[in-house]
């Protein structure tokens, strides 16, 4: 899957890693406080509300993205087979979902 979320980014021009990078760019400005910066991780499988937010998060995005998505696959996949494949992956097997976020504050 993280595999797939990568590719489909890059084909976007789309950054999956831009909050670690913003994160280095603004320690190296010497005018921006950083106020929070905070990593996440949430294993899918957990069924905590948590989970179920990020796995319908992950299915709606799937949906959405699909034209771009399926060329990743070598196999001839539906829609349909994925997002169940993707179920039982969140729902049987340890799944990590994680963010990274960064709050700054420009000094004036």
């Amino acid at each position: 899957v993280l595999n797939v979320v990568h590719s489909t980014c890059n084909s976007l021009e789309m950054n999956p890693r831009i909050a670690i990078e913003l994160e280095r760019l603004i320690l190296e400005n010497n005018n921006v406080n950083i106020l929070q910066s905070d990593y996440r991780e949430c294993n899918m499988r957990s069924s905590t509300s948590t989970a179920k937010k990020f796995a319908w998060t992950c299915v709606e995005g799937t949906k959405n993205g699909w034209a771009a998505v399926s060329s990743f696959f070598e196999s001839k996949i539906t829609l349909d087979q994925f997002i169940r494949e993707l179920d039982d992956c969140f729902t049987n097997e340890d799944c990590y979902y994680s963010l990274n976020y960064i709050a700054v504050q420009k000094d004036f």
